[in-house]
């Protein structure tokens, strides 16, 4: 096995697409796992997944971020191992309980918060993105800040534009990106919304469909009623106060999370961090675990057919380090 830095070993490739692979690794002293991305296409999202990550760091839902370097003359970043996405957990049990989506709204509301807070929007939320922590199986993490970005430059928000090219996946981007509007923290709020309906009905209304105009007019046709159909109504509270917000101004967090708190009141359920995959998952995660040394997944990290790029090269986008000095 090849070695990185006399310090991680390289272990079998667990993912590889047009812009880039996935290894298993290990941290060869402390018996540690690992994950190891290596970039081999010329979009260059790990240059700034690496610059975003480390502004981060600290995080309680953000994965630790361990080294960069170089595999074989392409740049890597090695992450902390996680266990498993949402996605998997979502097939493996059809829809999740209200419960268990209502708790990670509540973990992932507040990883945004802090997110936010450090001037950064991620831009890419959906199931795939949002992980299962690998030691501790009540966290919630957020992962993939390929195409995440700074919304601040020079301590002001960048100005509104009309004139961007979508971003995100198709399925879960907000109706500004659909628009071609630049993004804020609340499409990130918008986004998750997306997610928890999903995880909860199975579906989302305009699951049938590909194509980024056609969804987006979906997206602005459909009712709150018709989206959060069996959900309390304070999700459909939380959407149209969303929708509503200005460009220049952050969601309240803290407003959204004592709504998404009132659930739990209103219909007696105990936050506690217990998710129905600590009850059922032991042997689902075995299998998951043997089809993942079988099968060597051929997709890229990003579906090129769902996410555009936008060149920032005009944007002198500041850093946390700037932005505390």
């Amino acid at each position: 096995m090849r070695n990185i830095n006399s310090e991680y070993q390289v272990g079998r490739m667990i993912s590889c697409g047009t812009f880039g692979q996935v290894f298993e690794g290990m941290h060869i002293q402390k018996k540690t796992k690992v994950v190891i991305k290596r970039e081999i296409g010329k979009r260059q999202t790990l240059k700034q997944e690496k610059k975003i990550l480390k502004s981060l760091q600290g995080i309680k839902g953000v994965p630790k971020f361990h080294f960069s370097g170089q595999l074989n003359g392409a740049d890597i970043i090695i992450l902390e191992n996680l266990e498993s996405d949402l996605a998997f957990q979502r097939r493996a049990h059809s829809k999740l309980s209200l419960k268990t989506v209502l708790q990670i709204a509540l973990q992932s509301v507040g990883i945004l918060k802090q997110i936010h807070g450090r001037r950064i929007i991620h831009r890419d939320l959906k199931p795939e993105n949002i992980m299962i922590g690998g030691q501790y199986k009540g966290q919630i993490y957020i992962i993939d800040y390929g195409i995440s970005k700074f919304y601040m430059n020079k301590g002001q928000q960048i100005p509104f534009r009309k004139d961007k090219y979508f971003v995100g996946t198709i399925k879960y981007a907000s109706i500004s990106s659909h628009l071609g509007h630049e993004q804020s923290p609340k499409d990130d709020i918008e986004s998750l919304l997306y997610v928890l309906v999903e995880l909860f009905n199975g579906e989302l209304p305009w699951e049938a469909y590909q194509n980024a105009e056609v969804t987006g007019k979906l997206k602005q046709q459909i009712t709150d009623t018709q989206l959060f159909k069996g959900l309390p109504q304070q999700f459909n509270q939380i959407y149209l106060y969303i929708r509503k917000l200005p460009y220049h101004q952050n969601p309240n967090y803290d407003n959204i999370l004592k709504v998404l708190e009132s659930i739990a009141t209103d219909l007696d359920i105990k936050i506690d961090e217990h998710f129905e995959w600590n009850k059922f998952d032991t042997h689902l995660l075995d299998t998951f675990n043997i089809l993942k040394s079988q099968i060597v997944s051929t997709s890229p990290w990003i579906n090129d057919s769902q996410v555009n790029y936008e060149s920032e090269e005009d944007e002198e986008e500041e850093t946390l380090e700037q932005k505390l000095v």
